[in-house]
């Protein structure tokens, strides 16, 4: 009898040390699973935890525009938003993220002195989702910059560079409450109480638009001609063809070129060229001489560049350079007197 009492409490005991055993196996397996985080706190990167749940978001970094993505994301275009994203040059930054955006929009700011210029700026709604949290974010130049030789001359003083983004808030941050992760700062918006302003120190984007050659044509009809030949590195190029009523490419837009006037005040003869690249990386001037007179830069055409349609309708959407590959335009420059 004192046996089977014996053996019963054994048994007894047997049976909860395992199930003590199953249930610290369970709570050591849940355990392990609240730590996996898609995202680490680092230099470009921050995860918070609330309620049980990850807010994340990390900089991945720049990505260089080859062809599979230039045509991914003029094939993603709406038709509303093809004529605001021909802006020329474009850059993509890639993100992962499963915050909610506040304002789809982003902006690359380059740093003046004391100021923040804006000199690119990106529509998130149009960002290719690599998967469920990773996005490549499209960058254009800022449709507040005048010209490109404004974005040469914030590059050229710029003291460094961030990155700005508009989040609802999921901190629930008061105002001058200011949170530092690396070089991520958070903070709540001054106008809108739902809303946090990051603000992220980035290294500016690199990259080059090399002159190959630039060929005069001649002079005809008030207009000087001549041929350039480009190189992109590191960044894409976005044009849009015109045709005329034979379905000839006939016109590319004169706002998609990199160039702008320059006036010299001592005129050679007119076959001479001034031909300047304006930094080592960034951007060119390339116009006639003149004494003291006005000259505008016309994009007459263009070629290099792939096309891109929608099928079966076989309706043109847009064509593109990727980094890499050298483009040529011609060019009319004209005497504005």
């Amino acid at each position: 009898m004192k046996t089977t009492k014996v053996l019963k409490v054994i048994g007894v005991g047997t049976i909860l040390f395992f199930t003590f055993i199953v249930v610290l196996g369970v709570i050591q397996e849940e355990n392990k699973k609240e730590v996996t985080l898609r995202v680490i706190n680092g230099t470009y990167s921050f995860c918070f935890i609330k309620n049980g749940k990850q807010y994340y978001f990390e900089v991945l970094g720049w990505v260089e525009p080859n062809s599979t993505i230039l045509r991914q994301y003029l094939s993603l275009l709406e038709w509303r938003d093809k004529m605001g994203s021909w802006r020329s040059l474009i850059l993509f930054l890639a993100v992962r993220t499963n915050l909610e955006w506040k304002r789809h929009g982003s902006t690359i700011e380059c740093r003046v002195g004391e100021l923040y210029e804006e000199c690119f700026s990106a529509d998130i709604d149009c960002a290719l989702r690599v998967d469920n949290d990773t996005l490549l974010i499209p960058y254009t130049p800022s449709s507040l910059w005048e010209s490109y030789k404004k974005v040469n001359e914030c590059y050229e003083d710029a003291a460094g560079g961030r990155l700005y983004f508009e989040v609802y808030d999921f901190l629930g941050l008061e105002r001058g409450d200011v949170v530092k992760i690396g070089r991520i700062v958070l903070t709540p918006d001054p106008y809108f109480g739902d809303v946090i302003d990051m603000y992220i120190n980035y290294p500016l984007p690199r990259f080059s638009i090399a002159i190959e050659n630039v060929t005069y044509l001649g002079y005809d009809c008030d207009r000087y001609l001549f041929n350039i030949t480009l190189r992109l590195k590191g960044v894409g190029m976005i044009v849009y063809y015109s045709f005329d009523e034979f379905g000839r490419k006939e016109f590319l837009s004169e706002k998609f070129v990199p160039l702008y006037t320059l006036t010299l005040y001592r005129c050679p003869s007119e076959e001479v060229w001034a031909v300047k690249e304006v930094n080592e990386t960034h951007y060119l001037v390339a116009v006639p001489t003149a004494t003291g007179d006005s000259f505008a830069n016309r994009y007459h055409f263009g070629g290099g560049f792939e096309d891109v349609w929608e099928e079966p309708q076989h309706d043109y959407i847009g064509s593109y350079a990727s980094s890499g590959r050298s483009i040529w335009l011609k060019i009319e420059v004209f005497n504005e007197r």
